[in-house]
This record gives C-alpha cells, sequence and structure tokens, in this order.
C-alpha cells in the first residue's frame, strides 16, 4: 500500500545493521567427518589391497569400471564438500533497527530473501536444547508473526544468547520509536525523561501484541 511504501522510504534513510551472522560452524561438522572418512577408507584401499590380485578377481573390464567409478565419486565428493563451505559463506541472516534479513543463498540453485518487520513480530522464542547446543551456544530462534502469518525460524544460530536479546532489544526499541513519533508529549511525560525507558503497561496497552503500530 501507499502507507507501507512510505514507511519503508523513511526507514531506508536511517536504517542501521546491528549485527550479522551465519549458522554455526556445527553444522560443517558432518560433511567435513564423511568426507575425510571416505578419503581415508579410499587411501587403504589403494596402498593395503595388492591391486594386480584384486584385478585378476574381479576381471579387468569390471576392476576399469569400477576406478572410473570411484574417480566420478570422489569428484562429486569434492565437488559437495566445497559447495557446502561456500554455502555457508554466502548464507547469513541480519538484524538491523527495522527488520531482519535472512538470506538464503546458494552457488547455483538458491536465491532466496526473506524479510520480517519488526512491527510484524508477535513472539520471539529461543531454543538450545542438549548438551551440545549448550557446550557450543548455538541453537533456533523461532520468530511468530501476527495476523496468523507462517512463522520464521533461524535455525544453528551462534552465540545465541546474544542474538535473542539483540532481535528483543531491536524490537522494543523500533516499538519505542514509533510510539514517540506518533504521541511525543505523551511520551516524555510517561518516561519522566527522554531517556528514560517507556512505561510499557501505559503506552503500549492500546496496541495488541501481534498489532502493527501504525505509521504517521
Amino acid at each position: 500500500s501507499q502507507e507501507s511504501y512510505r514507511v519503508k522510504a523513511r526507514a531506508t534513510k536511517t536504517e542501521e545493521v546491528i549485527c550479522f551472522a551465519r549458522r554455526h560452524w556445527v553444522v560443517l561438522v558432518l560433511p567435513t567427518l564423511l568426507f575425510w572418512l571416505l578419503v581415508t577408507a579410499l587411501v587403504l584401499f589403494m596402498t593395503l589391497v595388492d591391486q594386480g590380485a584384486f584385478e585378476n578377481f574381479v576381471g579387468e573390464g569390471a576392476y576399469h569400471s569400477l576406478m572410473i567409478l570411484v574417480a566420478i565419486g570422489v569428484t562429486f565428493l569434492f565437488h559437495k564438500v566445497f559447495n557446502r563451505f561456500l554455502n555457508y559463506y554466502l548464507r547469513i541472516f541480519i538484524i538491523t533497527n527495522y527488520r531482519i534479513l535472512d538470506l538464503q543463498k546458494t552457488v547455483f540453485v538458491h536465491d532466496n530473501r526473506e524479510v520480517v518487520d519488526h512491527s510484524k513480530i508477535q513472539d520471539i522464542t529461543m531454543r538450545k536444547d542438549g548438551i551440545l547446543h549448550n557446550l557450543l551456544d548455538y541453537g533456533d530462534i523461532l520468530i511468530k508473526l501476527a495476523a496468523g502469518a507462517e512463522a520464521k525460524s533461524l535455525r544453528y544460530v551462534p552465540n545465541i544468547d546474544y542474538h535473542f536479546r539483540t532481535i528483543e532489544k531491536a524490537k522494543r526499541d523500533y516499538i519505542n520509536a514509533r510510539l514517540m513519533a506518533r504521541h511525543p508529549g505523551d511520551l516524555e511525560q510517561a518516561q519522566g525523561g527522554a531517556n528514560k525507558p517507556i512505561d510499557n503497561k501505559t503506552e503500549l496497552s492500546q496496541y495488541p501484541i501481534g498489532q502493527a503500530i501504525p505509521s504517521e
């Protein structure tokens, strides 16, 4: 709509990046382990097994076909692992003072971008279940949206406590800024000074949870 367009146009002029992050490095552990296990098995097979005796056992044609398949498999595996590392660096999520951006980009297949405005966020949940999640400090952040929209999930978030608090603070600051723009006099009186936090019980009660704050 025209109203939302004005809000977005105004936001782009003052939008600031608070932080950004990639998924936790734990997502690279399994493919890396599988890669080195297969490479180790291949090296052991080539060095410990008598290739001449093995060729005589399976036959010359079958042996050459097997070696071609192994070469193709190793090449595909190298490509898969290399592609996984590239995708790890390409996929990031960004937290700004107006929104959350999830950039799901891969080298060849995907280039998806999801944006969640702070005004649309109804609830934020942090999930860090399991010993490994707590030891390595990563988990998932579930963002529930207003108006029955599908929830947004940020998976394998590193330093999850920091990013969870950052999203919560960015949302509060966004709401406070919008309320200040609409009712500057009332808010300063409720705050008892411009630098004190807003009394949420007094000023936010008129905006039910999940309802977007209207623009000026």
